[in-house]
């Protein structure tokens, strides 16, 4: 069995989804709204142990390799049509949704930055499953 990526295809679903986080999280539309649930304040966010340009880079990383095995799961699954691969992808995206619901339960988070945090994923996770299919 041949694994085959769709290289282009993961990079530009992976570079979309990064101008889709900054645009969700910027002070525009959301920014101010995570910064308050998350307890950032401006000194805060000085003291990270990680610099903005390595934090986008570590997510352009772990965005790209998302991508990238969704693909590969595409390509096990045979080729499907455009719409088993966006029902694939939200359910890929309810499955995690579970997960990270536990840290509401379990470590206090608070419910509305969680929401906020899902809808930003299932809008990646839906166009960029658009994006391979299409590229």
């Amino acid at each position: 069995m041949e694994i085959y990526i769709n290289f282009l295809g993961v990079l530009i679903a992976t570079i979309v989804a990064m101008i889709i986080g900054m645009t969700w999280y910027s002070d525009l539309l959301f920014g101010k709204t995570w910064k308050r649930l998350s307890g950032f304040t401006k000194k805060k966010l000085k003291e990270m142990q990680t610099t903005p340009i390595q934090a986008t880079l570590m997510g352009f990383l772990i965005t790209f390799a998302m991508f990238a095995t969704v693909d590969i799961l595409f390509n096990l699954l045979f080729y499907m049509t455009i719409v088993p691969k966006i029902l694939v992808g939200v359910l890929l995206w309810f499955i995690t949704s579970i997960f990270l619901f536990h840290q509401v339960i379990w470590e206090n988070k608070n419910i509305n930055l969680y929401l906020l945090s899902i809808g930003n994923n299932f809008l990646t996770i839906v166009i960029g499953v658009i994006l391979l299919s299409v590229v």
